[in-house]
């Protein structure tokens, strides 16, 4: 059984690697109706979100206990920053943290493991959505500090460059 789990798992990834979400999202739905474990939990969200239906991701990570899975936590993030979820994104982001003027950089890229520059660069379109300019800027630099390629960061520093000049 486990061979075959297994396969349909790669069935999938290929299936998203080339753009066939119809069929992706058919065999993550079968997959995990038949085992429902954060794997498959993840997988069918992705897949969700992927075939653009990010409410149907949101309610299947919001309703699983899969937040403790570093990926699971961005993907929940990023459904709730695309459907206006600010702070929930927020939330979900810092964890531990009660906000995020207490947040340790160390715990939050231990919390998010190799997704830290992502996680920081969306905490960082958050801050910057609510009008948080100085905290996005510390964000988009701490997202660069772990991933010096991420363009996009980059260019938001230069956009709210306009924001701290005297």
């Amino acid at each position: 059984m486990s061979i075959a789990i297994d396969s349909v798992k790669v069935y999938i990834n290929q299936f998203i690697h080339n753009f066939d979400y119809v069929d992706a999202l058919f065999l993550a739905e079968r997959l995990y109706a038949e085992v429902k474990n954060d794997e498959s939990t993840y997988l069918l969200a992705r897949t969700y979100y992927l075939s653009g239906d990010v409410n149907k991701s949101y309610w299947l990570l919001r309703n699983s206990s899969i937040e403790h899975v570093p990926a699971a936590k961005l993907l929940l993030a990023k459904c709730c920053f695309d459907t206006e979820k600010l702070h929930e994104a927020e939330s979900i982001l810092v964890g531990g943290s009660l906000s995020i003027n207490t947040l340790a950089l160390d715990d939050f890229v231990h919390d998010h493991g190799d997704q830290a520059a992502f996680a920081l660069q969306l905490l960082a379109k958050v801050c910057e959505k609510s009008d948080r300019h100085q905290k996005a800027s510390e964000c988009y630099r701490k997202s660069l500090k772990h991933n010096p390629f991420l363009w996009s960061s980059f260019e938001a520093l230069c956009r709210l460059g306009k924001y701290f000049k005297n």
